[in-house]
Formats: C-alpha cells, sequence, structure tokens
C-alpha cells in the first residue's frame, strides 16, 4: 500500500495548502526581519571614514584618493580604506574647503570649458510637440448586454481583451 492508495477528504487538503503557505510565509517573514536585525548594511557615507578630518594640522603633508577626496591619510604608502587605490599627494589649493568644494584653476576651467553663473529662481518652460492619438479610457466605459433580468454587483473585467475563464 502506498501513499498514492490513501484517501484524503478533500477538505483536509484544502487545509493542508493554507497550512503550508502560511508556514512558508512566517519562514519568509522571519528571515528577512533576522536579516534586517542582524546583517551588516553598507557603511554610511555620511560618517567620516578612517584617517579623515576637515581640521588637520595644515603643516605636514597630506595624502588623498583620487576617487575618494574626502579621504585624508598621512603616509604616502597608505591605500585608501575604500577602493584599495594608492594615494596622492594632497595640494595645498585642494586641502582649503569642505569635501564638497571643488577648486580648478584657471586652465583646468578652460579646458573643462565649464561656465558658471548666478542662482535664480524660476518656473522652466518648455513647448514639446508630441504625436499620438486620443481616445477614451476603456476602463471607465462599460458596454454590458444581458440575456437575461438581473443586475451587476461586481465587475472583474475592465478592459477588452482580458482572459477569462469558467467561475
Amino acid at each position: 500500500m502506498s501513499l498514492s492508495d490513501i484517501h484524503i477528504p478533500p477538505f483536509l487538503r484544502m487545509l493542508w495548502k493554507h497550512i503550508s503557505a502560511g508556514v512558508a510565509l512566517v519562514l519568509i517573514v522571519l528571515a528577512l526581519f533576522l536579516g534586517f536585525r542582524f546583517g551588516q548594511g553598507a557603511p554610511s557615507t555620511s560618517q567620516p571614514v578612517a584617517g579623515t578630518s576637515d581640521d588637520e594640522p595644515q603643516g605636514e603633508q597630506l595624502y588623498t584618493c583620487s576617487m575618494h577626496p574626502w579621504v585624508r591619510l598621512k603616509h604616502p604608502d597608505d591605500k585608501c580604506p575604500i577602493c584599495g587605490m594608492d594615494v596622492i599627494p594632497l595640494s595645498s589649493v585642494q586641502g582649503t574647503g569642505s569635501a564638497h568644494t571643488i577648486s580648478l584653476s584657471e586652465e583646468q576651467t578652460m579646458l573643462g570649458r565649464v561656465e558658471t553663473t548666478k542662482v535664480k529662481r524660476f518656473f522652466p518652460t518648455a513647448e514639446v510637440r508630441l504625436y499620438g492619438r486620443v481616445t477614451y479610457d476603456e476602463t471607465s466605459v462599460a458596454r454590458i448586454t444581458a440575456y437575461f433580468p438581473g443586475r451587476i454587483d461586481r465587475l472583474f473585467v475592465n478592459y477588452m481583451g482580458v482572459s477569462i475563464a469558467k467561475g
């Protein structure tokens, strides 16, 4: 006698389907909770990286990463703690200001074709010419022909072409 020969009532089959789905859902939610609770996320960029500081002594030579200019290190043989690249000397012009400041020489400004202007407040306007066809919204139009008297309480089909099945 095998398991396929055993007659299981339909009620118990339905109950098992719902219980197994509920157990799977609880396990997924538990895994997500544990992942967020105990998992380590990406390092926050708002916190300073080791070896960085805006108020470092100006007298000694500092080195920075070309990819991460806010990283400030004291030794030229150090590597960037974020990407592992070699560090480059930090010039005195780059050393002034905050991590959100960019300083360019006159030559760099000309080569990069950098233009600056005063900040202004205005409402931008633009004229855009588009092509298309204006038609009605099929989800808000319904034409139903009833072959017998009655009324429709709920309609689950809201546009043409929806596949339907019996029941």
